[in-house]
Formats: structure tokens, sequence, C-alpha cells
């Protein structure tokens, strides 16, 4: 029952809670916050569940999995409805012991020993009695010794591991709990929207292509409780976390129920060496069905298997048993049979199965002490384990000192996942111990065995162990395992050699180790099927799945490097592990990608070559390995470094809509050069050539082009950008910015050819020793304002000598935004209609839509600038909306209209979080509405309101809008709007050594909108830069406008509430605006 206590009683609750997780968890108490959530602290359900367990014994009140997640997350909410800690019993009198009589010891070495068990009721007391009594008929019987002496042994007295303390000068690392294979319910870190974008689209397209599979695994959970189908459990993307459904595989292939292919890595966890469905395999177990498949007579292949896997593996005798699992049980078994002792080693980052025994882990300092892996194994049952580093001289150390009571050492010869890992000279060293202190010595070969070579990790290292167990490949695909060994130690499971027609008995003490499926006829048959084609094959056989496996872990280890992402591929033989970890938590979701991308692995498992994969399946999984993690690095979701590669994608709605405006003639053409230029003062010319050749040749969008209709846009692996260079030192100063001139006006009036590239045009102009400068022209549909931005911070990161920030591909970018859509929304908005396009003063329009432009420029003073900003101030809102709000005026006195549409860029790469270099600009149309009686501060305030909804819904195309409203155009113009305002901060500079850096736009001799108004503002002011059709406008009447704009944000700040009326002329003719501003 939970009780509620008063928080002053809870602190010695709070303190054994805390106790109690780090003992569990080899943690520092003080690493352990008792504020922070169970889930926080890093424990995962495994862990939580034995963590319940601990203190539901501890507390005597049940305490649960899911309370330690819901009702009391942290150990201070938990205090608060646990009864008090038990007292602590008091300390036992002591009272004299009977003596007892003394242990018989005195056995001679050279013979392994049979125990007599202390006395036991039931039938593990009938069954202890028969041994005994067997090894004394047998003595009497043959009239010699037994092979084992019956030794009493006195009851045990419980003992804890030993414990080494760590050296004063070894660092201590706080161990990490191990990865459970039950579902993690941790909260994983908050994704970016990009990151949160990328796993839509990827959970999208996987539960498409695997629907099949996810809808059977769902059917069967309320009936099938089946640990696979929650690992790799997170939150953030459980709906991918389900198993492929399998229902037919041959050769290195499988095919899901929805009849999708894969080439399978993990291979069963280890089993598949010959390929799915083998043909041998399959014959040998057809035949054998045809003849039948009975239990409990013998099969004649259980003998003729046994004999081949002895010629094999030089081993004397072996027995079947029907799991890996099964065969190291009883390899522990008869270990303790043939020495009578009970104690067994095995090493850390080992794996021997899934019975109580071996799944143990190490806890504390030094050696620490040995605790349960998983809930539900009681501590007892890993009284008797010792687990030890491998292959460490300090395990050797421990090895001597505990040999009394050593029964095994159990070793894993090549780790699972640590095959790299091969320490010779310690299994050496080993070998000669244990066979000097009488230690049986297992090697588990279920993995290696037969893999590594004909004779396994044995014959690879040049050990011969006294047993070895086997399993996986040795079965074809079948359930199977097998224990063999010396025959002094396998006498144990039938009591040795013995022959009709003489004297002779079993004569070897035996213990018990049965089961009703062992030598199964099917599994017997796929055995011998498989031994014989192992010996058949000879080492060839290997020797070529481990040159494919060669191939494979350079080819994606050299991928890794080059994409810089910090995974490895580790190997022995054709065993394999891929380390992720350093990549962070989201690097799980490489998994999922190779599936969706037709290759089976699973995170946190081995993997495994076979005799059926080829050069060509090797090829396919590295290549998409490479689209996975381009895709994870180019969203975001782990580090690396974007590769150049060949790929075709569909444009954006925005690219699309520039190459449609693009095609109307060629000064439509024109009016998307885009230009800047960078002036470097105290460069390094040839240094700085090269930084801008690598900067210029990084971007996914510059080495972009499209087809002829505009439908898909297509990227070159390599860039083909020429960087023009040239040398005005020889010229004087004013010939020099002349010639600059001239570049501006032959680079504006040249258009770029999207069907054939190249979309950038970069000229480097030596003008002085001291002085370059950099003009850049790129077409719009693959550049902005903020690619020039980060492209003037890469090229001096390039010229430091460092490695720029990497941006996302603008594939990316198109990708998100193609799924995005905010036209609903807009129409909804604007369901009454749009405003009308804005009539300027005078104009006619022009159908052809002539592009022609030109710029009108102001300075406005730092004084003008801090009364915007006291305005603004004044008003809550920001600078930017009063000077949108006086550019609304001003066009509602210059056009006499009231109610019209002004366009207000953003960066599309900040809206989404996509930092990729191209045309991510958004241009948000921002309704003007204009009331006479309306205050200013009102009316600023409305503004502000919506730019902020129209952040909220950027994924708007203008031409979709039109036609969904029905909206009206006119030829020659662009849809919707008219009028831009852009505010912007000035350059500010970059960091180059040394180097200064000037930045600006070169003036537009084509123009795309009608009037485009930039407000840069800096330390001593502001700049009015007011690009203009020429066709529209006259330079009087946009000087007029920007006169005007600063005219009112004088009057405003000492009226900031007066009514817009008062800024209007009556009537609204417009003609105010006629006269040039005083």
């Amino acid at each position: 029952m939970w009780v509620r206590r008063d928080e002053h009683m809870s602190a010695i609750t709070i303190e054994r809670c805390r106790q109690i997780a780090a003992d569990l968890s080899g943690m520092e108490p003080g690493d352990l916050s008792p504020e922070a959530s169970f889930l926080s602290l890093g424990f995962d359900s495994l862990f939580l569940t034995q963590l319940a367990a601990a203190y539901t014994r501890e507390f005597g009140t049940k305490v649960t999995f899911r309370q330690l997640i819901d009702q009391a997350p942290t150990m201070v909410e938990l205090s608060k409805v646990l009864p008090e800690p038990k007292p602590a019993a008091p300390a036992p009198v002591p009272t004299p012991e009977p003596a007892k009589p003394a242990t018989v010891t005195a056995v001679a070495k050279s013979r392994p020993v049979m125990t007599a068990f202390p006395a036991a009721e039931g039938m593990a007391g009938v069954f202890q009695q028969q041994l005994a009594l067997m090894q004394e008929q047998l003595r009497l019987l043959t009239g010699e010794e037994a092979a084992f002496d019956l030794v009493e042994i006195a009851p045990e007295v419980t003992a804890t591991a030993p414990v080494i303390e760590a050296a004063a000068d070894e660092p201590y690392e706080k161990p990490a709990l191990p990865k459970g294979f039950g579902p993690s319910l941790v909260e994983g870190d908050r994704l970016s929207p990009a990151q949160e974008d990328h796993l839509a689209r990827l959970i999208a397209r996987y539960n498409e292509k695997t629907k099949g599979s996810k809808a059977a695994t769902q059917a069967d959970r309320p009936y099938h409780a089946d640990p696979r189908t929650a690992a790799g459990f997170d939150r953030r993307w459980k709906d991918l976390v389900y198993p492929l459904v399998i229902n037919r595989s041959e050769g290195a292939y499988l095919w899901d129920v929805d009849g999708n292919r894969y080439i399978d890595m993990l291979n069963g966890f280890g089993p598949n060496f010959f390929g799915h469905n083998a043909p041998f395999v399959r014959e040998a177990l057809r035949a054998q069905l045809e003849d039948g498949f009975e239990l409990g007579p013998q099969t004649p292949r259980a003998g003729e298997a046994a004999k081949l896997l002895c010629e094999l593996t030089g081993m004397d005798r072996a027995s079947w048993v029907n799991t890996g699992s099964e065969a190291v049980q009883a390899a522990i078994r008869i270990s303790r049979t043939v020495t009578a002792k009970n104690k067994i080693v095995v090493f850390e980052g080992s794996y021997h199965g899934n019975f109580d025994e071996v799944l143990v882990r190490r806890t504390g300092k030094g050696l620490g002490r040995t605790i349960p892996l998983a809930p539900g194994i009681p501590f007892e049952s890993v009284g008797n384990v010792i687990v030890l580093p491998y292959g460490t001289d300090e395990t050797l150390e421990v090895i001597r000192q505990e040999a009394d009571d050593i029964a095994a050492v159990l070793v894993e010869p090549i780790q699972s996942r640590r095959p790299e890992f091969q320490p010779l000279e310690f299994l050496h060293q080993l070998r000669d111990l244990t066979r000097e202190q009488e230690i049986v010595l297992v090697f588990d070969e279920v993995i290696t065995g037969f893999r590594t070579g004909p004779g396994g990790a044995q014959e690879y290292y040049g050990v011969e162990a006294d047993l070895a167990t086997f399993g996986k490949v040795l079965g074809g695909g079948m359930p199977i395992g097998a224990v063999a060994g010396r025959k002094g130690v396998m006498d144990t499971f039938d009591g040795g050699f013995w022959q009709y027609g003489d004297e002779s008995v079993p004569g070897a003490g035996v213990t018990f180790f049965a089961g009703t499926f062992v030598r199964h006829p099917l599994a017997m048959a796929a055995a011998y099927a498989s031994l014989n084609y192992l010996k058949s094959a000879g080492s060839a056989l290997q020797n070529g799945i481990n040159q494919n496996a060669e191939r494979f872990q350079n080819g994606l280890n050299d991928l890794f490097s080059d994409l810089e992402v910090p995974f490895h591929l580790v190997r022995f033989g054709s065993q394999m592990f891929l380390r992720t970890g350093d990549a962070g938590p989201l690097a799980s979701l490489f998994f999922y990608h190779l599936r969706d991308r037709g290759v089976h692995l699973l995170e946190g498992f081995p993997c495994y070559m076979t005799a059926a994969h080829t050069e060509e399946d090797v090829d396919f999984v590295i290549e998409a390995a490479r689209e996975a993690l381009s895709d994870m690095i180019g969203d975001g979701v782990i580090a690396g470094k974007m590769m150049p590669r060949d790929l075709t994608y569909e444009p954006s709605p925005a690219q699309t809509e520039i190459w449609v405006a693009a095609q109307l003639d060629p000064a439509s053409h024109l009016a998307f050069n885009e230009s800047d230029t960078f002036t470097f003062h105290g460069a390094d010319f040839t240094q700085l050539a090269d930084a801008v050749r690598a900067a210029i040749s990084e971007p996914e969008a510059f080495r972009t082009t499209f087809d002829g209709d505009g439908a898909l846009a297509h990227v070159t692996a390599e860039a083909h950008l020429d960087l023009q260079i040239l040398d005005h030192r020889h010229l004087p100063e004013e010939e020099c910015l002349e010639k600059r001139e001239l570049i501006f006006t032959a680079e504006a009036d040249t258009p770029f050819d999207l069907e054939d590239g190249p979309l950038i045009r970069p000229t480097l102009i030596r003008e002085t020793d001291e002085r370059a400068v950099l003009i850049l022209y790129a077409h719009h549909i693959i550049f902005d304002g903020w690619s020039a931005e980060q492209l003037l911070e890469d090229i001096a990161a390039h010229y430091r000598g460092e490695v720029p920030e990497r941006s996302q591909p603008f594939s990316a970018y198109a990708a998100k935004v193609a799924d995005a859509s905010d036209l609903d929304w807009w129409a909804e908005k604007w369901k009454e209609g749009v405003p009308s396009l804005i009539k300027w003063p005078g104009a006619i329009i022009d159908p052809s839509g002539a592009t022609g432009a030109q710029t009108a420029n102001r300075s406005v003073d730092a004084g003008m600038m801090r009364v915007s900003r006291a305005l603004a101030s004044g008003l809550s809102v920001s600078p930017s909306a009063i000077w949108l709000a006086t550019y609304g005026l001003g066009l509602a006195d210059m056009t006499g209209m009231r109610d019209f549409l002004i366009g207000v860029p953003a960066a599309g790469q900040a809206l989404y979080d996509i930092p990729a270099k191209g045309c991510a600009v958004h241009l948000l149309p921002i309704r003007m509405e204009i009331e006479a009686d309306t205050s200013f501060g009102n009316f600023v305030r409305g503004l502000q309101s919506q730019v902020a909804e129209a952040v909220e819904h950027p994924a708007i195309s203008h031409g979709a809008l039109v036609r969904k409203l029905n909206a009206r155009t006119e030829l020659g113009r662009p849809p919707l709007v008219q009028a831009v305002f852009n505010y912007r901060a000035a350059f500010t500079g970059v960091e180059m050594d040394g180097v200064t850096v000037d930045a600006m736009e070169n003036p537009r001799r084509h123009l795309f909108q009608e009037l485009f108004l930039n407000l840069t503002a800096h330390a001593d002011g502001a700049e009015f830069d007011a690009e203009y059709r020429t066709a529209l406008l006259t330079k009087l009447r946009v000087e007029t406008l920007l006169a005007r704009m600063t005219d009112m944000m004088g009057k405003l700040v000492a009226h900031p509430e007066a009514k817009l009326g008062q800024f209007l002329p009556q009537g609204g003719t417009g003609e105010s605006m006629a006269r040039p501003a005083e």
C-alpha cells in the first residue's frame, strides 16, 4: 500500500533510494540527482524494472515500473509515497558451532573430481544418491578406482567475488548502463524543425513501403508477446518500430509481405553463412521430411554428424543440443562436474546466451561485483560468476589467485561486438594458466565456429580448448547447438567409451543434460549437410567470403571518412559490427534509412557476410549507406560533410515560378540576375583565389541546372565553375573603377542558360597589391541574399585554412517546402478578394514587361534612426514595422490607393531551419488597408501582427494563390505583389586574419518587381536603396517617396497616435507627390 508521509521524514528514504539505484547501476550516488527523473538519469526500461523490484524488496511495498515512469518519476516523489526503510536487523549474538568433519580435499590433481552434493530433499536428493551409488558400483565392477574420486564438499559459505581496487593512477570511468533489448522510454532531445521534417518524411515513406509489416505487427501485439517488436523503441519515431515481416528468402535476399526485396546483412544474427535457403540444405531437409522426423529414437545422422564435427574441429567427442545457449549451459555444467568447483569466469563484452548465469555485468570500480543484467534474474543466480576485463594481465592474475574455486573460464574468442580485438598472447597465457591450475578452458564458438575457418577460432589462435560450443553456422539455418571437447571432459555426458562383448562399462562419472528435441532429425540432416559442404569446400570458402567482407569494410569506412561521419565498421573475417555511438542518438535512424533503401540491418547487432553475397550486393549496400547519410547530413540529423553527387529533384515552388517568369522574354531573364561585390583589403591574392574556388564549388545549388520545361533540377557531382581572374594593377585608380563598372554592365546584361549552366559567374580582380575585388553574378533561381552572406563566411573560413560550417543541400530544402503548403490558409484569409494591382501614377503598362531598372538612394542620419527606434519602442513594435508602415503610407500618398499589397522577404533558411544556399526567399504578401480615421499606432501594430502570421504560414506560391482565388493579373506584371520592402542590418565584416572586407549589392539594370525598397541600417544611420522599373516610375517620383517617408517619421515621433488621414491628400488623388521634396 502506498502511503504519504511528511516531507521532513523523506531524507532517509531518498538516500536509501539513491544508494539502491547506485548499487544496481554501478554509478556513483553523487551522480544520481534525487530531483531528476529516472528516465533522465539514463535508466532504460529493463533497468527500471529491476529497480522497481529492488525497491519493492527494500521497502516491503509494491513498486512498479509504471509508477517510476508516471506517478513517482523521481526519488524525491517516490520517497513521499514509500514507507520508511526497514530497520536494520540487530546483530546476531555469536554462538559456538558444533565441530564439522574435515572436508576431504586430498585428491590427485591428475584426476577430475566427482562431487557428492550435500543432502537434498525430493527428486534432487534421489538424483544425488543415484550418482554416488553409480560411482561406487563402477568401482566394484571393474576392480579399479573410478575415474572420478567421490569428494565430500563442506557446505558452501557464500563469498563475495574478488575485488580489485583501481590503481591510484588508473582513471575511473563511470560505467554506462548496458543497452537493453527492451524499449527505451527516455525522453530524447527535442528535434529541430529540419530534423522533425526529415523524420516525418522518413516515417511516411517507410510506413507506405512496409505497411503490411506494420499492420501485421499491430494486429498480432494483443496475442504475441515478442520482444523484437519493441526493440529500438523511441517515442519520437515509434511509428518506425516494427520488424519486417518476411515471407520468402533466397541467397542474400529477403522479400517482405509487401513484395520489397532486401539485401540481408543481419543474416539471422549469424546462422546464415551459405545464403538463405541453400540448395544442399534444402535438399537434405526435403529428403528427411519424406522419411519422417520422429522424436525419441536415434537418427542415423546424429553419429555421422558428430564424427564430422570432431574431424573438422580436432575435438575428441561431441554432443548435440538445441541452441548455442544450451551448449554453453552444458559446458558450464560438465566443467563443474569434472572439477568439483563452482566459480565461472566470463569476460566483459562477451555474449554467451540467454540463461541466467551468463546474463551478467560488472558494476563498481575496479573489479566491482557481478550483478544480473536483466530483471527476473535473482542475485543469487550469479553469485558464482566472476566478470573480468578481456585481454589484460590483471585478469590473468585474478584467475591465478582464485584458481582453487574456478571451474571454468568461458571465452568468446572473437567478441561479437568487438571483432577487431584479437588478444592472441593473452589467450596463449590463459591456456597455459588454466592447464596449470586444472581449470576447464571453454571456447564459445557459437558464432566463430566454421565462420572463422574450418577449425574456428582455436585454429586461428593456435589454442586447444578443453571444450568448445557451436551453433549458428553449424545448422545451415536450422536450430541446433553442440558441445565438443576432450574425452576426459566430454565423458561426463555418457560415462565414456565402452563396447559390447567384453567387460567394459561406462566408467566416468556423469551429470545430467537432456532435452526432448535434442538430435531432432531435421536439425541433424541440416547439420550433416552443412558439415559435409564445409569439409568439401575447405578453407577456400571462408577465404572468399572474408575477401568480400574486407571489400565491404573498406568501402564503408572510406565512405564514412569522406563524409566525416563518426561511424566505423570493425571486422574479423566475415563477422562485422557497425559502430555509430559517437554520432549521437539520432544515428539510430540510419538503420531505418537502410531498410527503406533495401538493406536489412538492425542497430546494435553484428552483421555478417555470406557465401551468397556478390560484389554487386556489396556496392549496393555502400551506395544505400551513401544516400542515407547524405540525407541525414543534409537535414542536420547527424554531423558530417556533404559530398557532391549527381542527383535530380523537383524544384521548389519559388524556383518554378522564377523559371516560368524567366521564359517570358530575354529581358525577363535578366531581371533575375543577382549581384554582389566583395572588396578585400590586405589579402594574399593567391590564397584568396583558392578560398573563392573552394567556397563556390561546394554548394549544391551552384551545381544545378534545369530541364527545358523546368520540371526537374539536376545537380552534378563535379563543379564546372570557372573563376575569372583579372589583373588591373597596371591601371590608374580611375580607370580601374571604370573597368569595374563595365563589368557590372556586361554581367547584368548577360542572361544565364538555365539548361546548360553554370548559373553563377564569379570574377576576381586584383586592382592593387593590397586590394582585390570579387564580383559575383548568379541567377536568382539558385541564389539569394542569405546565400551571399554565407558564401562570404565560407570564403573567409577557407582563407583561414578552416573547414566552413556545412550548409545543407538545397534539394533537402526543396523537398521540405514541396511537402508544405499554406495555400488554404491564405485562401481563407482572402476569401473576400485580393487587392488590385498597384496603379502607378501616369504609368502605361507595357504587356511585354519591360524590366529595365535604376536605383534611387537616400541616406537617413543617425538621429532619424534614433527617432524611429524610439517610436517603435513607444508603440511596442519593431523598427522594421515602423518603416514598413511609413512605406505603405508613402505608396498610398503616391498612388491614391487605400488597399494594396507590399511584399516582405523572409529567409526560408531561417523559417524552416534548413541552412541551404539557394533561392529560399519567401515573399510574404502584407496587406495595406489604410483608413483615414485609423491611428498610426493601431495601423503599425496591425501590420506587425500580419507579418507574424505570415511568417507562420510562409509556404505560399503567389501564382497558385492567384489561380485559387481567380484574382486579376496583367501581362508583363508580377502577380499579387508589385512593391517590396526589405529591412536589413548592414554587413559587419568577417574574420579573415587581418583582412578587411567591404560588401555591397551591385546596382540593378533589370528588375522583376516594380519597386523594391531596401533599408539598410548601420551604426551611423541607414541607407535607402530603391530599385524601380524605369518604364513605370521616374527617379524624381521615387526620390520624393523616400523624402516623404523620412518627413513622416519626424512627425510621427511626436504624434504616434495621429490619424492616418493627416498624412494623406484629401480625395486620394496622389497629386501631393508630384512635387519634388524640399
